[in-house]
């Protein structure tokens, strides 16, 4: 009966810990979404979507990136290459933090014992 309530207790513990990570890993996200209004964030797979289209073809209907380079005062190219760079930015560094969080998961169901679970960073190695 111990060993039911150890396990049990150690499964438990994993739970909260892999939600304090997760909590963390949200947060990390949010940050780099940070200074831009949520619905504009929402059109970013559009924008991509858009760029990627008017950069294989340039005669395709994009009129996102056209709107928004004609406000900017840019050219339809000039404005997919922004979007382009600003997308490649974002999918590094969100896919450190994600890759980040996957690493501790992994550490975290490994443990076997609340002691080895103690002994898992959760607060360091994010990339920001």
């Amino acid at each position: 009966m111990t060993l039911y309530r150890t396990d049990i207790k150690l499964q438990w513990a994993k739970s909260d810990l892999l939600a304090r990570v997760n909590a963390l890993c949200d947060a990390k996200m949010t940050t780099i979404k940070a200074g831009y209004p949520e619905e504009e964030v929402k059109t970013w797979d559009q924008q991509v979507r858009e760029a990627l289209l008017h950069q294989t073809d340039p005669a395709a209907a994009a009129p996102m990136v056209a709107s928004l380079a004609a406000k900017r005062g840019l050219s339809k190219e000039e404005m997919a290459s922004k979007i382009m760079v600003k997308a490649a930015a974002f999918a590094d560094l969100a896919g450190q933090i994600i890759g980040h969080r996957q690493v501790v998961e992994s550490a975290v169901e490994a443990c076997t014992t609340r002691a080895a679970l103690d002994t898992v960073d959760i607060d360091t190695g994010w990339p920001i």
